[in-house]
């Protein structure tokens, strides 16, 4: 598809749905150069997945080091070779039975998810055991040695942060402002932790996120997305930045040629004038998941709160400067909310303290930080163009997908 036809499309499909290019506060988008090139020349703010960055990421750390690649390639053939074998998958059941263990099927792993790689290691680590026997008792496939099972353990142990950020991430509640602390906590979890034999992967995992993300806290919508959740503020922001954004977010309130943010704070306080059981806007998106736990005790979701507790003492003193700079000083100076709690129920009951913040607030924390939802969108419109409904018409399978994505939204909030 060429450039140009990816940004005439995209303007096609805005004018249709009458949404003016100055109504959209961000594009979110995959790595590809088409849809980056479209959003540069429609003069939209865009940024890339987060979920499809941190694939990056994670593969070209697994392809830097050639025993994890040799591993893979080993545990690929074993776990094709029991999904395409009745008979030895059979004999594997039964195997699974005598052990008293739950018969399970491998995870056959895709490229274009390297998750997939980590569940298939996670399911033919766990049935280590009876893979070991039947490959004693059926000399039909290679198996994996003693020390590669090893590394297997080592690999999981490695990676499981990333599939609890990859988890998380997915859902549709999740939103930008997360981007920044996950990654600071991300890598404060790789230093901590030690990588036995995975000494170059871990290496590339980190300058990757580095390199991929470089500059993260200078991108407006993350830093001001960041800054603006209760949860989050200046915590997970360096030293050398947190004044810096201070400063920006006190032009960006004061500005007179900020227009949007004018409007939007006239907006609030006119639904705060009209009625105090009034929802705003923000309450209209999910509320913030509950925290995922895993098996395992530690998480990389655990470090946030000991990151927070180091820097919440370093918050400012309040000023007698304008009353703007006094507004956000205020909001500095309390307390971060718990991760698990509801950001946008805490700007419901503080908006009338922090007017000026709320309407920012409204802002920039619209966002969702991937394009999950819109991949799953395009599963559901899979799902209703099936090949029995071959007279179903375009406008009406539209509605389908609209009516089926819009029940599962309303219904969250009954």
């Amino acid at each position: 598809i060429l450039i140009d036809d990816t940004a005439l499309n995209s303007c096609l499909i805005l004018n249709e749905w009458n949404i003016g290019t100055e109504k959209l506060h961000l594009l979110l988008r995959d790595g590809g150069a088409n849809i980056k090139k479209a959003a540069e020349y429609m003069k939209i703010d865009h940024e890339s997945c987060f979920i499809h960055t941190q694939q990056l990421v994670v593969l070209d750390a697994i392809r830097s080091q050639r025993s994890v690649s040799d591993l893979i390639a080993v545990a690929r053939n074993i776990v094709t070779h029991f999904n395409h074998s009745s008979v030895s998958r059979e004999k594997l059941e039964n195997i699974q039975k005598e052990l008293n263990m739950p018969a399970k099927k491998f995870v056959q792993d895709v490229q274009t998810r390297w998750n997939s790689t980590y569940y298939s290691l996670e399911r033919l680590f766990e049935q280590k055991r009876p893979i070991s026997l039947f490959i004693a008792d059926n000399n039909v496939i290679g198996s994996l040695l003693q020390n590669q099972w090893q590394l297997t353990e080592n690999i999981l142990l490695l990676l499981k942060p990333f599939e609890e950020i990859t988890r998380r991430f997915s859902s549709t509640n999740c939103i930008i402002s997360e981007v920044i602390p996950t990654l600071v906590a991300l890598q404060k979890y790789l230093l901590q932790n030690p990588a036995h034999g995975l000494g170059t992967m871990k290496d590339i995992l980190i300058s990757n996120i580095n390199e991929r993300f470089i500059g993260i806290e200078c991108n407006q919508h993350y830093a001001y997305a960041s800054f603006l959740d209760p949860r989050f503020k200046l915590v997970f922001i360096s030293d050398n930045n947190k004044e810096k954004l201070k400063e920006e977010i006190l032009a960006l309130v004061t500005s007179q040629n900020l227009r949007i943010t004018e409007e939007i704070y006239n907006e609030t306080n006119q639904e705060i004038d009209s009625s105090d059981s009034d929802d705003l806007p923000l309450t209209l998106v999910a509320t913030a998941s509950k925290r995922m736990r895993t098996d395992t005790d530690t998480s990389v979701f655990d470090i946030m709160p000991e990151i927070a507790s180091t820097s919440i003492s370093h918050s400012v003193n309040l000023s007698n400067e304008k009353d703007i700079k006094l507004e956000i000083d205020l909001y500095i100076k309390q307390n971060i909310i718990n991760r698990d709690t509801s950001l946008f129920d805490w700007w419901k009951t503080h908006q009338k303290t922090f007017p000026t913040l709320a309407a920012l607030a409204k802002h920039y924390l619209c966002a969702p930080d991937t394009t999950v939802f819109s991949e799953r969108l395009f599963l559901e419109a899979g799902n209703v163009f099936e090949t029995h409904r071959n007279r179903l018409l375009a406008e009406n399978g539209e509605k389908l997908v609209f009516l089926q994505i819009t029940y599962q939204i309303v219904n969250f909030f009954l």
